[in-house]
Parts: C-alpha cells; structure tokens; sequence
C-alpha cells in the first residue's frame, strides 16, 4: 500500500473515530473549559503553540516539532512531524498516556486510537511519512448531563 493510501486511511479513519468517540458514553454535551497547558514545545518554524487550553497531562512526542495547531468550538487539533517510526511513536506514546491517567478505549493498526479521561476524549493517528512520522491528535472535551 503506498505511503499516500495509508496516509488517507488513516485520516479518514481518525475522522470516523473522532465522531465515534464524541458519540461514546450516553448523554453528553460540551463544554470550552478543558484543563489549562503550560507545556511550551519545539515547532519546525518558531510560529506554532499549543492550544492555551491543551491538556498539560499529554505527553509531547519527543523528537518531533509541532507543525500545526488549530482550535475550533469544542475541539482542539495539534500535529507533530520528524524523524522516526510508527513503531517508535506507539512506544513512546502510548505509555504516556496511560501513566498520566488516559485509558486506551480503541487501537486499530494502521496507528490510530481513542482514549478518555474525565471528561476528556482524544483520537490520535500516528502516520509514517517516508523517512519521517506524524503525530496528529484532537482533544474532545465533554460534560456528562
């Protein structure tokens, strides 16, 4: 499968999990007021930040440069690109999220999962591209009703 192939699946696949997981866990509605960040990480061109809202408890991808970050009601998008695998990213990542109190809800090949803390929901796709790896993850914040 070539590398743009996989790239689409997953994306569109991040998508789909993204609306599963805003879906999951009966009533919900949303709220703008996730947990404040402090985190201040490498961007490939000096631009990028976090989201001021971004939750501090996930971890950075060490080795990687946030390359992009956007906001938009309800929901918060950040991506990290650089050298590395999908093998090395999932190593690295997914015990962070875990030890910071994250529980996995769904792991598909292909680098893409869901989880869920608090009120909290989060996809991530992690996705080769040639040489390098990108990390993309969007933050769902919800109040039970």
């Amino acid at each position: 499968m070539s590398l743009v192939s996989r790239a689409a699946i997953a994306i569109v696949g991040g998508c789909a999990v993204v609306a599963l997981v805003a879906g999951c866990g009966g009533s919900t509605s949303t709220s703008n007021n996730p947990p404040p960040s402090s985190k201040s990480v490498p961007t490939s061109d000096g631009n990028k930040q976090l989201p001021a809202n971004w939750p501090a408890d996930i971890p950075v991808p060490k080795g990687l440069s946030l390359t992009a970050a956007t906001t938009i009601p309800n929901a918060m998008s950040i991506t990290y690109t650089g050298p590395g695998t999908e093998a090395e990213m999932k190593a690295q990542m997914y015990p962070g999220m875990k030890a910071a109190g994250w529980t996995e809800k769904l792991g598909l090949d292909g680098g893409l999962s869901a989880w869920e803390k608090g009120t909290q929901r989060m996809q991530m796709t992690i996705v080769p591209q040639g040489s390098n790896v990108g990390v993309h993850m969007t933050i769902v914040q919800t109040t039970a009703s």
